[in-house]
């Protein structure tokens, strides 16, 4: 459904309780109902894309390598897929199906918290975060 055609089908709902004397109570249930069904379809097409978004998703690259060395001297590594590896692989199929993502980052008292939000052009979104600490004694930081 388009974004015109929403909000014709709003304005006519409006226009014909009105037309019926209904009550600006009834007017605001009217609203909230028809609200819930808008954001419960933005929900479920969320989410179909998403499942035609993994199902289409190509192989992530793990093109670096991290090497560790332990207090104790052991060594130790691991090949690892870096940020801009990730966002240049999926940003083309995340677009073609309407979503977008951003960052939001906060550091407090030795913990930083990262969220991630992922957004579709119907409105829908859905966030995740995490937090760590900052600084940290060991080979690798808690971020890592």
């Amino acid at each position: 459904m388009t974004d015109k055609l929403a909000k014709t089908d709003d304005t006519a709902l409006l226009k014909a309780a009105i037309d019926q004397g209904a009550t600006p109570e009834a007017l605001e249930k009217l609203l909230t109902l028809h609200e819930r069904i808008a954001d419960r379809k933005a929900a479920m097409e969320f989410a179909q894309k998403l499942a035609e978004f993994q199902a289409d998703c190509p192989p992530i690259p793990k093109t670096s390598t991290a090497r560790i060395t332990t207090k104790s001297g052991i060594q130790y590594g691991y090949k690892y897929a870096e940020l801009d590896t990730i966002a240049n692989t999926v940003r083309p199929k995340l677009h073609g199906l309407g979503f977008s993502y951003s960052w939001d980052s906060a550091e407090d008292k030795g913990q930083l918290s990262v969220t991630c939000i992922l957004r579709h052009v119907n409105g829908h979104r859905e966030q995740s975060s995490f937090s760590c600490p900052t600084d940290s004694a060991a080979p690798v930081t808690g971020a890592q």
